[in-house]
C-alpha cells in the first residue's frame, strides 16, 4: 500500500526555543495516527509543518511521497484539515464543513468512497444512505430552531 506520512529528523526553533527536537513519524497507508500530550509538547507545530504552514528548522517530511514544503499545493488537493479552534459556521459540525467542501469542489464520489471505508472499518456509523447538503443545512436548522425554542420557552 505505500508511505502515506514520513518525517525523519524533524526539528523547530522560535529563536533559542526549541518547540520540536528530532521528530520521526511514519503512516502507512490504511493506519490511523493521532497526536495527544500536554499543551507545548509540539503537536501543533508538528501539524503546522506537515501541512506547509511553517518551515520546519531542519528535517524533512513528506506527505504521498512529496515534500510538505514546496509541494504543499500538491499535497492539500488529496488532504483535508479542519482545525479544532476555527468554527467557520456555529451551526455545522466539522465533518459538515468537509462535506460541504467538498461537495463545492466537485468531489462527491471520493466522500462517498471515503466514507464506505470508515464505515466498513466500523469507525464511522452513518445511515443508510449519506445525508445530502441539502439535509445537512436543513438538520442544523432545525437543531438551531429546537434549541432557539428552548430559550424561549
Amino acid at each position: 500500500m505505500g508511505t502515506i506520512l514520513k518525517d525523519r529528523d524533524l526539528s523547530k526553533k522560535f529563536g533559542a526555543f526549541e518547540a520540536l527536537k528530532k521528530v520521526d513519524l511514519q503512516v502507512e497507508a490504511g493506519e490511523v495516527m493521532g497526536f495527544i500530550g500536554p499543551n507545548g509538547a509540539g503537536k501543533s507545530t508538528t501539524i503546522r509543518i506537515l501541512l506547509g504552514m511553517l518551515r520546519a528548522t531542519s528535517g524533512r517530511a513528506q506527505i504521498f511521497g512529496l515534500d510538505v514544503w514546496s509541494d504543499a499545493v500538491e499535497i492539500h488537493k488529496r488532504l483535508a484539515y479542519v482545525p479544532g479552534d476555527v468554527n467557520l459556521w456555529p451551526n455545522l459540525t466539522d465533518g459538515e464543513v468537509i462535506d460541504l467542501f467538498l461537495s463545492l469542489q466537485g468531489s462527491a464520489d471520493r466522500l462517498g468512497s471515503a466514507i464506505g471505508y470508515l464505515s466498513s472499518l466500523d469507525i464511522l456509523k452513518l445511515e443508510s444512505t449519506p445525508p445530502t447538503l441539502e439535509d445537512l443545512f436543513m438538520r442544523r436548522y432545525e437543531q438551531s430552531e429546537t434549541k432557539r425554542g428552548d430559550r424561549h420557552a
